[in-house]
């Protein structure tokens, strides 16, 4: 099977870019436009790790959620994509409201994947999750965009 590029933006929408005042990475809209998986955490959050003791997925209001500043970056994250027309085929995200505001905020539109989910502090199903994940890398046929 042929691999899959994997690029990698490690919390740069997240830390140290003031709402995308400058591009991420001079080479990245360049290596997005050949195609392979644009991996992103969230934006940022209101402070704290993790989430509150009970929290619940598809309860915003338990969880830690993005602060106005995250916000804010989720839109430049969008601005970014357009300005540079990347054509991005799918858009998936965690079922943490914090991830799938990110994704809404920059594309309008997300689809919730389990295999996204948080393993934090023994969450999920880490080996699963990873096999998931995997398989779907090498089946992202050529050319293809998923963030």
């Amino acid at each position: 099977m042929q691999r899959r590029p994997l690029l990698l933006a490690p919390a740069l929408w997240a830390v140290g870019f003031s709402a995308f005042s400058e591009p991420p990475a001079p080479s990245l809209a360049d290596q997005a436009r050949r195609g392979g998986v644009l991996l992103v955490r969230h934006a940022s959050t209101e402070p704290g790790l993790g989430d509150p003791p009970g929290f619940t997925l598809g309860q915003c209001s338990t969880q830690r959620n993005l602060s106005e500043a995250g916000r804010a970056q989720a839109r430049a994250m969008g601005d970014w994509f357009r300005h540079h027309r990347l054509p991005v085929q799918t858009i998936l995200s965690s079922q943490w409201c914090r991830c799938q505001e990110t994704a809404r905020l920059a594309f309008d539109h997300q689809e919730d994947w389990p295999a996204l989910n948080s393993t934090f502090a023994g969450q999920g199903q880490q080996t699963q999750q990873l096999r998931l994940l995997r398989e779907r890398l090498l089946r992202l046929p050529a050319g293809t965009l998923e963030v």
